[in-house]
């Protein structure tokens, strides 16, 4: 705070702390008390941030009072603290059919949130800094503040309580999504990430209905129709039914924090004979593989939000996080000199038809060091990729069939998942076309007689076949060439690589 306080943009900041301060005792947040004798206030601090545009520009300064909720006692000052959250597919879908039934969608922002929610424990906090009365006394919590362990928990009740007042349906698959039809508004969907809510419609007067009953009870901020969701900017053609997700600035800002921005790009984010590369001396400095980690971790949270086709490459390198070599910090920045090529690429979603779909692949004995495969698969929605993954499967396969038998009860998971959420969100339950470019795995699911030869593969990957049985899920054959699937199994050429992007729905 005191840096904050210092520097060239005090007023600025000093107004925030105010702003924020006022707000919680108008809301009576506390009440000044006595801590009781045998009782600890926990210590709070105040943390400062500018929140920015999709463009970058400074939108306002905002001063946030968080408890220290590390010093927090399990059963004295909190019991449960989980709070469900949206999953990133759930927001894909969503978005995919805001584009394909072309419903009018806009955003709000709830302001102090976790404040909304009355607290059921005793805590008692000591006073902000800066605004001390001087008699010892520290703040007993009415409300939920930021940094409390239980304050999602809290928050996250009151919110879907109240939504769920208003007529609303909670999915039963994701806790985050609501729905609601009716005679007067339509068919609505509302859509809750913490404090940003989304919410959509067949007609504007009912956006705005909700809008005005949520606002009513939650002060807030109207941010009209949506542009801005978790660091993604949106861009909406509305002739082609089309969205676009897109996390230009946040990945210029990790090109930028690594000197990358004037490199030459390359054409795609892995070599190919990449499991041929030598691996180097393993690197021991801290420091670097402090780095190596975060910036890993920075491209999981693109690969996972709106860049499939670097999924496979951040999977392979996030394997060595704990004992990285000189050949994977090589690796690692070839993905960024291609997101620095590609940075403006973005995540297409939607389409005329809202159709669930899918493909499977995996790479056998791919790993040269374990001879453990990979899967991939992915699952689209009309145009767009709504859900994928790459990763290493958990046993050694002594065929490409059944590593591909793996990689098809893998997807068959997913596809449950949405098989569920379909018909809660308006959409046809009906069978998912998967494709598969291995005759014999496909074979393993669909003929039982083959058992003897899959008695060893763990029970957990046979539910596929059931899911065939209910007619839940249908595999049909699919060139390789044809699979898109086989970006997240291995390396590509540059040519097929290209074209299974486009396929995938990330486009300039």
């Amino acid at each position: 705070m005191k840096d904050a306080l210092s520097g060239p943009e005090a007023p600025h900041w000093q107004a925030a702390a105010d702003e924020e301060y006022n707000t919680l005792v108008a809301m009576s947040a506390w009440e000044l008390m006595t801590v009781p004798a045998g009782r600890k206030a926990i210590p709070c601090k105040w943390v400062f941030k500018r929140k920015l545009l999709a463009d970058g520009s400074i939108e306002r300064y905002k001063a946030r009072l968080v408890i220290k909720g590390f010093y927090q006692r399990a059963g004295i000052d909190f019991s449960a603290v989980f709070a469900p959250v949206v999953r990133a597919s759930t927001v894909r879908l969503f978005f995919s059919i805001v584009a394909s039934l072309d419903l009018v969608c806009h955003a709000i922002d709830i302001k102090n949130a976790f404040i909304q929610g009355a607290l059921e424990e005793q805590i008692f906090m000591q006073q902000p800094a800066g605004y001390e009365d001087n008699t010892g006394r520290a703040c007993l919590l009415n409300k939920s503040l930021y940094g409390l362990k239980q304050a999602p928990r809290v928050w996250n009740k009151t919110l879907s309580a109240y939504i769920m007042f208003l007529g609303f349906v909670q999915n039963k698959s994701d806790g985050a999504l609501f729905m609601l039809f009716t005679e007067q508004l339509g068919f609505v969907l509302i859509l809750c990430y913490v404090d940003d809510i989304q919410i959509a419609a067949m007609k504007l007067s009912s956006v705005q209905s909700i809008k005005e009953a949520i606002l009513s009870k939650f002060p807030g901020k109207d941010l009209g129709e949506s542009k801005f969701f978790l660091q993604m900017s949106i861009q909406r053609n509305r002739e082609e039914k089309t969205i676009y997700l897109k996390q230009q600035r946040h990945i210029e800002k990790l090109i930028d924090q690594h000197n990358l921005k004037d490199s030459w790009p390359v054409s795609i984010p892995m070599i190919v004979n990449v499991y041929k590369d030598p691996p180097g001396q393993t690197v021991t400095d801290a420091a670097a593989i402090s780095q190596y980690k975060s910036i890993v971790g920075a491209l999981l949270h693109i690969a996972n939000n709106t860049r499939p086709d670097i999924a496979f490459s951040v999977s392979y390198l996030a394997r060595s996080t704990a004992q990285p070599t000189c050949s994977n910090f090589a690796r690692l920045n070839d993905v960024l000199l291609y997101l620095n090529g590609t940075a403006s690429y973005s995540l297409r979603l939607g389409g005329s038809e809202c159709a669930l779909h899918g493909f499977c692949d995996s790479d056998w004995a791919g790993c040269v060091n374990t001879r453990k495969s990979t899967t991939g698969f992915l699952v689209k929605c009309g145009m767009g990729s709504i859900s994928w993954k790459s990763s290493k499967q958990p046993t050694v396969s002594r065929s490409s069939s059944e590593a591909e038998y793996i990689a098809a009860g893998e997807i068959a998971k997913e596809v449950q998942y949405f098989f569920d959420l379909a018909p809660q969100v308006g959409l046809a339950s009906t069978c998912i076309t998967v494709g598969i470019d291995n005759r014999a795995a496909k074979s393993l699911i669909e003929d039982p007689i083959s058992a003897a030869r899959t008695k060893h593969i763990e029970i957990v990957f046979h539910h596929v076949r059931e899911k065939v049985k209910r007619q839940q899920m249908r595999f049909v054959p699919v060139p390789t060439a044809d699979n898109p699937a086989d970006i997240f199994t291995k390396p590509l050429s540059k040519q097929l690589f290209e074209k299974h992007r486009h396929t995938l729905g990330v486009v300039p």
